[in-house]
């Protein structure tokens, strides 16, 4: 049975209303309850959990580059998650949209696919850019007391580049700053958890 079909018009609303106007619970750290997200693994084992994450991510992704509207996003969206070949039983189904659910590029904007340049461009842009960018780690480091004076700061040195696509590739490097920043700090998350570990009396 087609299920694309057999569900309907109703079904396929209630996926998307699922998807954009069902909050994500809001807990502060530590305080996420015990089995808020629990998936069986006689419903879904591990392979197929990790098949499904890799899946959805990379059809999100496609569909993202595509630069589809909102409704085909959904439509698109909605036709795999029906696809009896990809998600096989009502358990993968639920996980496939749990993942989905969690996704922080759920809701989907269509935004367009914004400035591409070649590498040429590019760096020629950064050292036109040089003098902006030091100004704006000065910025990020100088421990103004409100984010709102850091983030106008930040504005008024991008606006002073007179060149649009100048302007992109400090917006560019900036933004390569802060996920280098993030990337840095859940790897030290990780060697702490892994310091504070209990370790096998034993040695094993």
């Amino acid at each position: 049975m087609d299920l694309l079909e057999g569900w309907g018009r109703e079904a396929q609303e209630g996926f998307q209303y699922f998807l954009t106007q069902v909050p994500l619970p809001q807990y502060a750290p530590g305080e996420v309850p015990k089995g808020f997200i629990q998936i069986r693994e006689e419903e879904v084992d591990a392979p197929t959990q990790k098949r499904i994450r890799e899946m959805e991510f990379q059809i999100v992704k496609e569909l993202i580059l595509q630069d589809v509207t909102e409704k085909k996003f959904y439509q698109e969206l909605w036709k795999r998650f029906c696809d009896t070949l990809l998600i096989s039983d009502r358990y993968q189904r639920a996980y496939f949209l749990l993942r989905t659910w969690l996704d922080p590029r759920i809701p989907y904007y269509r935004l367009g696919l914004g400035l591409r340049m070649d590498d040429e461009t590019f760096q020629a842009c950064i050292q036109q850019v040089e003098l902006p960018f030091k100004k704006m780690l000065f910025a990020m480091n100088a421990g103004y007391p409100q984010k709102t004076q850091k983030a106008s700061i930040l504005m008024e040195i991008a606006d002073a580049i007179p060149d649009q696509k100048q302007r992109v590739v400090f917006w560019a490097l900036t933004l390569g700053r802060l996920e280098k920043e993030i990337v840095d700090l859940r790897r030290q998350v990780k060697a702490l958890k892994a310091c504070r570990a209990p370790t096998d009396p034993d040695g094993a």
